[in-house]
């Protein structure tokens, strides 16, 4: 995880007022190395539904964009682009 590019998307996305949530969540699903791109889709598709269930709404690309820095990556073009 990384957490500098973490709260760097989470302000880059207007979102800090949520922010302690994104983190809980994005830390409740597990990936199972290696890494692919139906498992990161499946991951931002979590995040976006719990946050959803707490009444927080976000944009499924915006759930992609905070699951790509959460793995490392610098955005989710990255994440297609690497993980083809």
């Amino acid at each position: 995880m990384s957490r500098e590019l973490i709260i760097a998307r989470i302000e880059k996305l207007n979102l800090k007022e949520c922010g302690a949530e994104i983190f809980i969540e994005l830390n409740n699903f597990r990936v199972e190395e290696p890494l692919t791109i139906s498992q990161l889709k499946t991951h931002a598709r979590h995040l976006k539904n719990s946050l959803s269930d707490k009444g927080i709404s976000i944009k499924t690309t915006q759930s992609q964009e905070l699951v790509a820095a959460f793995h490392g990556f610098k955005n989710w073009r990255e994440v297609t682009s690497i993980l083809k």
